[in-house]
């Protein structure tokens, strides 16, 4: 498991560390340009003196002693070119140099050296000193000073974990908050004191609990609903299996047949609209709106219906059908089409008309459904989108659902619906509005 305390700690300790490597090269190299300067400046000083006393070869051996100790290597010669002096008879000789500050790399490492020679001099002076002494002095120095600071990292260490375990205990006390819960409460999270980074994981859950609030009521609500809906048809299918039993003549018994399957097939139709509207749940998981033409699927609809018409002697048919096109569900459309036509065929008395329209704009598509029944009164038209509401009066058997899908599938398709009259009589029209694909 990914820890975030071990990720910060590793992280920052690999900068610091990292930072340190840098500061540590650059205090190197800063010393070796002071060891550099000082040892250049030695040397010079070293073949002045000898300068002076070239003369006295006591001075010079007692010079070139208490240099050996520093690892200095003086070579004199004459003007002849003759080898006069070499303070060190084990190390090899060096060649003669320019006059003044060379690098010089021999077989035996690299040597700086300083050659003095001049006009009306005779002898030629060179000092020299091998660079390993100057880099051994330069990295000693780098490192004590970077010692105190490699002696604190165990404490700055700690210190990071400890401040890094601070910083996450709001996460934690969320954490601690959540699991203490019991599945039914879903009440927000408080926001009062908590840091400013931590405040939107807060909103979010906060946001994904009032949606799991929400869901659960209306889980409930249509549960106590569908409870309350099938309850009703499933007690009249069972008294009618219980008349089917008792009775004995077979006119009663074939009626009683007749009421039973009427029975059933209103308590199928029922769960088929409960099911279909369990399905179109906001918060359950739909297929992306696609680009569909919309006159083949209406055509399928009607003709699907026409039998059902033609029963009650009904004039269905395309009023008006403009090619149009949108973004759309087709199975969604299919069931919202089906249930404006099936309910305009129900409530229109025998011989009426039921009349569909699709009408195409440049801004939108508009689907009319009107019908020759007996209408809905204007204060009645907001409450026939509840579930499972139902208009006393109209003597047609219905569960309330139907409409309340529509709206459903409408609202899911970005459709306004309104619902309003015929101009030519009495009657319902319902008209969708859908944004071009």
């Amino acid at each position: 498991m990914t820890s975030i305390r071990r990720h910060l700690l590793m992280g920052l300790l690999g900068a610091l560390t990292v930072s340190g490597l840098v500061a540590a090269a650059g205090v190197y190299l800063q010393a070796r340009d002071e060891v550099n300067a000082l040892f250049d400046y030695q040397l010079q000083q070293i073949a002045l003196a000898l300068r002076d006393h070239t003369t006295t070869a006591l001075v010079v051996a007692s010079t070139a002693q208490s240099n050996a100790e520093q690892e200095v290597v003086i070579q004199i010669w004459d003007a002849a070119g003759l080898h006069l002096y070499h303070s060190h008879p084990g190390l090899p000789f060096l060649p003669q140099t320019t006059a003044g500050l060379t690098t010089v790399a021999t077989p035996y490492g690299t040597w700086r050296v300083f050659s003095l020679r001049g006009v009306g001099y005779d002898h030629v002076i060179q000092v020299a000193q091998p660079m390993y002494v100057r880099q051994a002095m330069a990295a000693g120095m780098a490192t004590r000073t970077l010692l105190p600071w490699l002696a604190t990292m165990p404490l700055l260490g700690g210190m990071i974990w400890w401040l890094v375990g601070r910083g996450l205990q709001p996460l934690i006390d969320v954490a601690q908050a959540v699991s203490q819960r019991h599945p039914q409460a879903l009440e927000p999270l408080p926001t009062t004191g908590l840091p400013q980074e931590v405040q939107p994981l807060i909103t979010s859950l906060n946001g994904l609990l009032q949606r799991l609030a929400a869901a659960l009521a209306a889980q409930r609500a249509f549960i106590a609903d569908a409870a309350h809906a099938l309850r009703t048809p499933l007690t009249a299918v069972h008294l009618q299996t219980q008349i089917v039993a008792r009775t004995s003549e077979e006119e009663a018994r074939q009626q009683a047949i007749a009421a039973l399957q009427q029975g059933v097939q209103r308590s199928t139709h029922l769960v088929q609209q409960l099911l279909t509207l369990a399905r179109l749940d906001p918060e359950a998981a739909h297929p992306p709106l696609m680009p569909m033409a919309l006159n083949p699927l209406l055509h399928a609809v009607i003709a699907e219906h026409a039998p059902l018409a033609a029963e009650k002697a009904l004039d269905l048919g395309l009023a008006r059908d403009d090619p149009a096109c949108l973004a759309g569900d087709a199975d969604n459309l299919r069931i919202l089409f089906g249930n404006l036509i099936e309910n305009a065929i129900r409530y229109t008395p025998v011989g009426g008309i039921v009349d569909v329209r699709i009408t195409s704009t440049p801004d939108a598509i508009h689907v009319e459904v009107a019908d020759t029944g007996p209408g809905i009164p204007p204060e009645d038209r907001a409450r026939v989108f509840d579930r499972f509401y139902r208009r006393g009066g109209t003597g047609v058997p219905g569960n309330g659902l139907g409409l309340a899908i529509v709206h459903t599938i409408a609202t899911r398709h970005h459709a306004q619906m309104t619902l309003g009259e015929r101009d030519s009589g009495s009657g319902l029209v319902v008209r969708l509005t859908f944004p071009r694909a």
